[in-house]
């Protein structure tokens, strides 16, 4: 396949929604309050099913726990580099650092790069794209509300954030469809039509709202922590995990190199959501959010 046909095929078609988001935010026909109650809608009622028909419909084969395992480990170790540099090369306070060096590492993948791969290659994407998912709405999720949590308090709370963190919709979703895949549970025909049809809206939708907010801020001034999560996650995460996966002579083909390509996906909007939710600054969050947004284009196609 052509750069230029996975650009007009499978990747140009997904990143018009944010774009369109962007242009209506600014345009002021949408408002930042409209694009919070659509995220907020998304994430609670769209994105939970979505996860859970993914998952519990995932072939247990797409779950190679060594190559995981090597993802687990190089996104750790970004984080912490991308949260050093923001702390001590950019001076951002504690609880910035932590999550600009999150941006650095937790991909867009199910709005982003799942719906491009799958217009790529089709529905054999799915499975490893899917089991990081996995990894990434569990451990990062949870490690990332945990730290926040000592940041601000001390670990005063944490039983309460715990609580909040695995009753949380898109963690329960997550959960549950482990629990049916791994119980090798057959999906009913209609939770599974319940779930692709709610699931359906997620990612237009949020990628929409995502847009709506990013229009809000001057989203390409310059700033060095931004472009130093940026760099991180376009440039230097796909590399790092190219070559620490090619040490696994086991590992299938096909599923490192659909790593790769999730690893060159933009920055996800969760640290933006939790920035908001601990009261840390979102600036460098979201022009980290919108430059590797337009950086990954280009860098998807390549890899496509």
């Amino acid at each position: 396949m052509s750069v230029l046909d996975a650009l007009t095929g499978a990747i140009l078609p997904i990143f018009a929604a944010p774009a369109l988001g962007y242009a209506m935010g600014a345009r002021g026909q949408v408002s930042a309050a409209d694009a919070a109650a659509v995220n907020r809608i998304g994430l609670t009622v769209s994105v939970p099913p979505l996860l859970f028909g993914l998952i519990a419909q995932a072939p247990g084969s797409g779950f190679h726990a060594p190559l995981l395992a090597v993802w687990l480990g190089c996104t750790l170790a970004l984080w912490a580099l991308g949260a050093a540099l923001a702390r001590f090369v950019f001076g951002r306070g504690a609880r910035e650092s932590l999550l600009l060096g999150m941006s650095a590492v937790f991909v867009n993948h199910v709005f982003f790069v799942l719906p491009i791969a799958e217009g790529l290659y089709g529905a054999a994407a799915r499975p490893p794209i899917v089991a990081i998912v996995v990894v990434d709405s569990l451990a990062l999720f949870a490690a990332a509300s945990v730290m926040l949590d000592i940041a601000r308090t001390g670990g005063a709370g944490l039983g309460r954030t715990l609580t909040a963190v695995f009753s949380n919709p898109v963690t329960l979703g997550v959960l549950a469809g482990l629990a049916v895949n791994l119980s090798g549970i057959e999906l009913h025909k209609g939770v599974e039509t319940f779930a692709r049809f709610m699931g359906a809206a997620g990612a237009p939708m949020m990628l929409f709202a995502l847009g709506v907010t990013l229009s809000g801020f001057a989203a390409l001034r310059l700033d060095g922590a931004a472009l130093s999560a940026v760099a991180l996650k376009i440039a230097l995460h796909p590399l790092v995990f190219l070559l620490a996966s090619a040490a696994l002579p086991a590992a299938d083909p096909e599923a490192r190199r659909l790593a790769i390509l999730t690893a060159a996906g933009p920055c996800g909007a969760m640290p933006f959501a939790l920035a908001l939710r601990y009261g840390a600054p979102t600036e460098s969050i979201a022009r980290a959010i919108v430059l590797s947004t337009l950086l990954s284009v280009g860098a998807l196609a390549l890899l496509a």
